[in-house]
């Protein structure tokens, strides 16, 4: 989004590209294409951490199986992740200040609220709504469809 400040003529491409993504869910275009697709797993992972737990990416959710990338400290932090985290001293899960300290659950049903009233909730819902349709039109289960999107990658958006 830093077009903006460093565009003579002030151009915002990256809000086309948010009002045309924007669209596309609401119109359930998004489901055509293999990152479209993907609005799923961004939307349980991300959308559900945050409504779950307060934050986007949550340690407890956060698989090494699903992310290889992060090589073997990854998998060394899944496996040893109470210790890590005391280590670098986060509160985990922990009551009072701190980061990854447990936020209260008035506090995660006013993000509830805040999802309600602008129409994120909605949104969400439909998204998982076309995307279970398409399952079913692939003959898969919830779980293959999300691995599925989860983790194939054609490349073709690239070209």
């Amino acid at each position: 989004m830093s077009c903006i400040t460093r565009c003579p003529r002030k151009n915002g491409p990256g809000l086309i590209i948010q009002a045309l993504r924007n669209l596309s869910q609401e119109l359930g275009y998004f489901i055509d294409s293999e990152k479209g697709r993907q609005q799923l797993v961004l939307n349980r992972a991300l959308c559900g951490n945050i409504l779950n737990y307060g934050y986007c990416v949550y340690p407890r959710t956060f698989h090494y199986s699903d992310h290889p990338e992060n090589g073997p400290v990854g998998k060394l932090i899944e496996d040893n992740l109470e210790a890590v985290h005391k280590r670098v001293g986060s509160n985990l899960d922990g009551e009072g200040p701190g980061i990854l300290r447990k936020i209260p659950q008035s506090d995660l049903d006013e993000l509830k609220r805040i999802f309600d009233v602008t129409g994120a909730t909605e949104r969400m819902e439909k998204i998982e709504t076309i995307s279970k349709k398409r399952a079913k039109e692939l003959g898969l289960s919830d779980e293959e469809y999300c691995r599925q999107i989860f983790t194939i990658n054609s490349e073709e958006h690239y070209i």
